[in-house]
Parts: C-alpha cells; structure tokens; sequence
C-alpha cells in the first residue's frame, strides 16, 4: 500500500527464482514512500539480500514488476566501498566526482557530508587508517554526498561490534531525520530494524515472502533509552514472534 508522500518504491507480485530452480523470492507486493525508513528482517538465506537487488534493478524479477518513481538513490553494502589509494576526502567525493560536479562544489559537499559523520579530522586519511565503524561512516558520507531521495541498506552494520552498530544506528536515524530520505535496511537484528525503522517487514523462509508488516509508533526523534523500554522491548517481541513461526515450518 502507498503511504504519505508518494510512493518511490512499488513491489508488484515481485517473485525470484534463479537458474537451476532455486526459488528466492515468492510474490512480494509491497512499496515504500519518500520518508519512510522500512526495515527488512527474516531468516538466513530467505531472499532480503535478492529483494534489495531487484528494488535496485540489479536483478529481473522472473514474475510482477518492480516500479521505481526515483532513479535518485544510493546504494550501502555490508563492506565499505572505500578505494584504498583514495584519501577518506576523495572517496567521499568520488559519486560527486563520477556526476561531472565541479571540483570546488565537490570539495565543499565532501567537507560537509565528513563534518555530519563525524569524520572532519580524518579526511586526508587512507582507509587503511580507520576502524570498521569509521570506515562506516565513510561509505555513508559517500553515499549522501548526492543527498539522494532513496537509499537501500544491505546490512552495512554486520561486521561491527554491538557499541560500534548502536553509535551509528543513532548517526543514521539523525540523518534521516535531517534530510529526510526514503530507505530500505535489511538487517538480521530486529531491535535494530525496530529501532531505526517506520515500518519492519519480517519475511518468510526461502522462498521469501512478507508475512508480517509491522508498524513503528515512536517517531523520529528516538534517544538511546528507547532500547530498554517496556513499548520497545514488546515490538521487538512481536517482530521476534513472527520469525519464530517461520522457525516452526521449518522444524
């Protein structure tokens, strides 16, 4: 269903299955508008990495039909996408640079999109030099530098460490906030799908498929806090409760 602010995304009985018979996908139907941030969460090997790629149009559905009314996005994988011999300022400028952007306009727009990730004093650094998480941050300040309307999460926390994940969780939900980006984040941490997120979708075993859509009622403006409450610890539960069932099929 299309919700407020227009879809950028629609998924219409999207269904994958690749050469050899292995079904990925069943018919998914669903869609995400400008502003909201859908979490996507499900068993291993249940076809989320396969939903992100179809929605980006890496890969053809075998039936329905994905309908993007934004070519304006940017795509976060689980390892950064950072060129060792590139300094952490020319890899955030990089997209910037690729687009034709002026050199100057490029330098100011890699200064800023640093200076929100926290990441100012490292800019003449080689990636080498950074942690994971400020490696991160890195990919993060690359792919904003476009400000694109539309972004799509392969999840870029799952090598990092539980404090790492939770400060950029909180580094994320301000940018959002900020700039109010639509998003896909596929995740297999359901409180950091719930906390991040508007909505969890909670797929299905392989063949994926959406058997819970979840609605999140906390508002943007979420505090660290929020992770230890009762309201909080209760959706987690009910996304939890979802995959469990998926779980029984199985067993």
């Amino acid at each position: 269903m299309v919700r407020d602010g227009g879809a950028l995304l629609e998924l219409d009985g999207v269904g994958v299955a690749y050469p050899g018979g292995v079904r990925a996908l069943e018919p998914v139907t669903a869609s995400v508008s400008a502003g909201e941030f859908v979490g996507v969460v499900g068993p291993s090997g249940c076809g989320k990495s396969t939903l992100l790629r179809a929605a980006a149009g890496l890969v053809a559905p075998t039936s329905g039909r994905v309908v993007r009314h934004t070519d304006d996005l940017a795509y976060v994988f689980q390892e950064p996408t950072l060129m060792p011999w590139r300094t952490v300022r020319r890899n955030v400028e990089l997209v910037a640079e690729l687009r034709g952007v002026r050199k100057v306009e490029r330098r100011e727009r890699a200064a800023a999109m640093l200076g929100r990730v926290g990441l100012a004093d490292f800019a003449d650094h080689l990636p080498a030099a950074l942690s994971g998480g400020m490696r991160m941050r890195a990919a993060l300040a690359q792919a904003l530098v476009m400000r694109p309307r539309f972004f799509l999460f392969d999840e870029p926390f799952s090598a990092l460490d539980e404090l790492t994940r939770e400060r950029l969780a909180d580094e994320l939900l301000a940018l959002h906030r900020a700039d109010g980006f639509g998003a896909v984040f596929v995740t297999h941490s359901v409180a950091e799908a719930v906390y991040l997120s508007t909505r969890v979708l909670v797929l299905s075993a392989r063949p994926g498929r959406v058997v819970a859509d979840l609605d999140v009622p906390f508002g943007r403006d979420r505090e660290p806090g929020l992770r230890y409450t009762p309201e909080f610890a209760a959706l987690v539960a009910r996304a939890t409760g979802a995959l469990r069932a998926q779980a029984g099929e199985l067993s």
